[in-house]
């Protein structure tokens, strides 16, 4: 009688055991999985579009300052530099001026930094095409990639862009992320109208060495003004044709 009284204390016991075991071990599981998870809180682009990534949006006008993560942002104008594509597509510019307020020196870039929003929701991005000719042909550009420094500004023009003739009104968008690529959190949107953008011609455009202009003549002859505008044409015409060649040289 003992025996089975012994039998049956050790089997509860070791149930009792088991049992302890179990919901312990499934407490600690519970406890790795919500120490581990990380909920997703950035947003991501559907279809490369950078519209709709921002939580915080800011609007500025033409001229006016507008400040978001410690970036103070200015877009003084935009330029039209009257070159076109085959498409008599805009290459467009942006001259702005960037005040950082933080300790860190950073660096921006069009391609991640900016874009341009149309009436219809479709966007231009930065394109080499735009950077390749500005390089020639406009004083104070800066390129695709430029350095803001610790409490201080970036003023120049930086770009462009590409917008079809069709197109005058438009948003400028500026993400102020300062060395975070990444973080597309804000967003300051400036409103573009045709009155607004500086029309230039190509001819304005083209790069004048010292040598000419230190001693000008006070008059030009009709036979060299023609020159003149054949060899401004010509300039033109082969910025176009070392982009068509660059463009078909990458779809190879």
């Amino acid at each position: 009688m003992r025996k089975y009284r012994l039998a049956a204390l050790l089997l509860a016991a070791v149930m009792t055991f088991s049992a302890a075991a179990v919901s312990c071990s499934s407490k600690n599981s519970d406890t790795s999985i919500s120490s581990t998870f990380v909920p997703e809180t950035k947003k991501k682009s559907v279809d490369g579009k950078l519209e709709g990534l921002a939580d915080n949006e800011v609007s500025a006008n033409i001229s006016q300052e507008a400040s978001a993560n410690e970036t103070a942002f200015v877009l003084n104008r935009v330029i039209d530099s009257g070159m076109k594509n085959d498409k008599g597509g805009r290459y467009i510019y942006l001259d702005v001026t960037i005040n950082n307020d933080t300790e860190l020196e950073y660096e921006l870039t069009t391609i991640n930094n900016f874009y341009i929003l149309f009436s219809d929701k479709t966007e231009a991005h930065f394109d080499v095409r735009t950077q390749l000719y500005a390089t020639k042909h406009l004083a104070n550009y800066a390129g695709d990639q430029f350095t803001v420094p610790a409490k201080g500004s970036f003023s120049g023009i930086i770009g462009g862009f590409i917008v079809d003739k069709d197109k005058e009104n438009f948003t400028v968008c500026f993400f102020p992320s300062q060395d975070d690529e990444h973080d597309k959190s804000n967003v300051i949107k400036v409103d573009v109208t045709a009155e607004d953008i500086l029309q230039l011609n190509p001819a304005d455009t083209e790069p004048t060495t010292a040598a000419e202009t230190s001693e000008a003549p006070a008059e030009t002859t009709a036979a060299e003004t023609s020159a003149e505008t054949t060899e401004a044409e010509t300039s033109a015409a082969e910025s176009d044709e070392t982009v068509k060649t660059i463009i078909d040289d990458s779809e190879d």
